[in-house]
């Protein structure tokens, strides 16, 4: 096995303990249940806000739960204080990706 293929591997195999629970709706899609990384009150990060540029949050998903993003139309459905109730965001932008997982950008 390549390197390549044990870090995809890898990566999605630790998205699932790591991450929590979220519900993802692509666009004309169903809603369904994966495991996400949550970064959440993003807005502070320096050079993106210099440029004007915020997010209430940054997720990290596997490309095998979502094989393609629709910018501005995707949605997913977390709550931004745990314990709190879950509210919908939208994908605004693919801060990177890679053939294991999306970054993502969402407010």
């Amino acid at each position: 096995m390549a390197l390549n293929d044990i870090l995809i591997s890898d990566l999605n195999s630790i998205i699932p303990e790591i991450g929590e629970l979220v519900t993802y709706t692509p666009k004309g899609g169903n809603p369904v249940n994966i495991f996400a990384v949550i970064e959440r009150n993003n807005e502070s990060r320096i050079a993106e806000a210099q440029m004007g540029i915020t997010y209430k949050a940054i997720i990290l998903v596997s490309r095998r739960d979502v094989p393609t993003v629709i910018r501005d139309g995707d949605k997913v459905t977390f709550s931004m204080i745990l314990g709190t109730p879950a509210d919908d965001f939208i994908i605004n932008n693919i801060l990177s990706q890679d053939a294991s997982h999306w970054k993502l950008a969402v407010s």
